[in-house]
């Protein structure tokens, strides 16, 4: 690289012409980095069943009321309101999306309390998140498939992912696939739900 004066002597820079194989090395990383870019939409957007919930419920439920336990997986005590929420399920690349905000505590936990919250209080980013789909899920033999984690800031969380694999269970009888967003540090209990759920089949 060359500093020269011009006309007016005010400095300019010259940067060296790339030879054509740096010119040539330069282009395949931009070519590859497109492919993969497409690869990956491919993997995202690729023909199968897409079940989508355009909806995320909080729990405000008793916990031990019936009809909220499903498969081995408990409800929050915590009552839970989610102002808006969406998710995706790609059945054929696992591909996973989910959008949830305006997450706040419905009920008040004070002071002795194991984590205290106030009462409309946003739900807070230090414990790990992470969403199941229960597959089967009104059968004897219900198939759990968890996400990666994420975390919530000031009520609202974003993530995606791919699932490390989808059960046939899965791709079999989608219209029995529930969605659950649980809190790992409470052993696993949910706080929403997935609902108003569409299967588009491409």
């Amino acid at each position: 690289m060359l500093t020269k004066k011009g006309a007016d002597d005010a400095p300019f820079v010259v940067r060296p012409a790339l030879r054509e194989d740096e010119e040539g090395a330069v282009k395949r990383t931009l070519f590859a980095a497109a492919i993969a870019l497409l690869g990956f939409a491919g993997a995202v957007w690729a023909e199968g069943p897409i079940v989508r919930w355009d909806q995320v419920i909080g729990v405000t439920g008793h916990e031990s009321a019936d009809g909220l336990m499903v498969d081995s997986i408990r409800p929050t005590p915590r009552w839970v309101g989610v102002r808006e929420g969406r998710a995706m399920l790609n059945l054929e690349t696992g591909f996973v999306s989910i959008n949830i905000s305006g997450v706040s505590y419905l009920r008040h936990f004070g002071y002795g309390t194991d984590t205290p919250t106030p009462l409309g209080g946003p739900m807070p980013a230090s414990s790990t998140r992470f969403a199941t789909f229960v597959c089967d899920s009104t059968t004897e033999y219900p198939v759990q498939v968890d996400t990666g984690t994420f975390y919530f800031e000031q009520g609202a969380a974003f993530y995606r992912g791919f699932l490390a694999t989808v059960p046939a269970e899965c791709r079999e009888h989608p219209d029995d696939i529930v969605l659950l967003l649980r809190t790992l540090n409470t052993g696993g209990t949910y706080f929403a739900f997935g609902a108003a759920r569409t299967i588009q089949q491409q």
